[in-house]
């Protein structure tokens, strides 16, 4: 879903690998045409997957796993025409449906289900949870109450729902008035319902091929990467370090002496900040001294969740990459002091440190996709 702010117009910048997740991006065209970010970018596992995994779990239950794993395994044809049609359904289930629906299930999956879990299905299913929600049609039909269906879609629907309302009440949010809901999970005809019910207010706009519009957003964005202008960074990044200890802030266990000094270990060393403001192509740099080895030093590079972290060792922080600088030049630690810059707004963070009295320069590019 993108949230696009007053007098926006629609756009098809997407972002690719999110996987399984719903994703809310915010933001507001500027007068030169490219895109400002306004707030971070953000979801959950609440996409369109998770209600195909709701339908392979009844099935599940009907007709017993190892004969929908044995399915999957020996008859993937079968099991492909299953997930086909369902996607089909899938789309244009309506909260104004009010009979049974109908799926064709595989005559070999019956078999198979006969195989393993013994009995008749008819009797199987008298014996579920459904009650008269569910029925066998024939030999390879399965009609199914729309209450149930609903209920594939009511659970990640109301979590993204609670985060889309939880979203709008924050005050840089105040000034949106149009939604735009794009991919797989925006083609759902009940989707698109419940959020219009439910989002007051807004401009709910669904495009056409609303599936396709993150897959045209990323290869336009391969093309033109500026045309996101700025960003709102989702994660701190930095590099681990060390620095003088405080205890009010470091553990007592990060705690090291060093030459009759007391440091912190495994510091985090923040360049920039969760929620903050980027330019395409910005930079930002802090000065660092080399550490006992005058030879090289290396930089592990982090990210984290939060916008202070403390050390690189807490919850939400990831090491990314890392970076080894050498500098045997010169004789002393002033002669190797360095710059940590960090360059934001593409796919790619790349970090670059400079010895600032040689003008030695060392690189690393790491893919922010991964």
């Amino acid at each position: 879903m993108t949230i696009l702010p007053e007098d926006a117009e629609e756009t098809q910048v997407g972002l690719a690998k999110r996987k399984r997740n719903s994703g809310y991006f915010s933001h507001e065209k500027q007068a030169n045409g490219t895109l400002k970010e306004i707030h971070k970018a953000s979801g959950g596992p609440w996409g369109g997957t998770y209600v195909d995994d709701n339908y392979i779990s009844m099935l599940c239950d009907v007709f017993g796993t190892r004969a929908i794993e044995e399915l999957r395994r020996e008859e993937m044809g079968d099991y492909f025409d299953i997930l086909r049609e369902f996607e089909t359904k899938k789309r244009t289930f309506s909260t104004k449906i009010k009979d049974k629906i109908t799926f064709r299930i595989s005559a070999t999956l019956r078999e198979l289900s006969d195989k393993f879990e013994g009995g008749t299905l008819k009797d199987r299913i008298g014996n579920l949870r459904y009650g008269s929600n569910l029925e066998l049609r024939g030999s390879d039909k399965l009609r199914v109450d729309p209450l149930i269906i609903s209920g594939w879609f009511d659970g990640p629907l109301n979590y993204l729902l609670r985060h889309v309302k939880e979203l709008f009440r924050e005050p840089k949010m105040s000034g949106v008035s149009t939604v735009l809901l794009v991919g797989g999970f925006g083609e759902s005809m009940y989707v698109q319902e419940r959020l219009k019910a439910e989002i007051i207010n807004k401009q709910i706009i669904v495009p056409a091929e609303a599936g396709l519009v993150v897959l045209k957003g990323a290869v336009r964005f391969g093309h033109e990467s500026d045309i996101v202008s700025s960003r709102v960074m989702q994660f701190t990044y930095g590099f681990g370090g060390r620095m003088p200890f405080d205890k009010n802030i470091h553990p007592e266990s990060n705690l090291v002496i060093r030459d009759g000094k007391r440091r912190c270990k495994d510091a985090f060393i923040i360049v920039a900040r969760a929620g903050d403001e980027i330019d395409f192509g910005e930079e930002k740099t802090v000065g660092r001294d080399p550490g006992s080895n005058l030879e090289s030093t290396t930089f592990p590079i982090f990210r984290c969740l939060s916008p202070n972290p403390i050390i690189t060792t807490e919850r939400g922080c990831r090491r990314i990459g890392h970076l080894r600088v050498y500098h045997p030049e010169g004789d002393t630690k002033r002669d190797k002091k360095m710059n940590v810059t960090f360059m934001f707004g593409d796919t790619e963070l790349l970090v670059k440190v400079t010895i600032r009295k040689t003008g030695k320069t060392f690189e690393l590019a790491i893919d922010c996709l991964e």
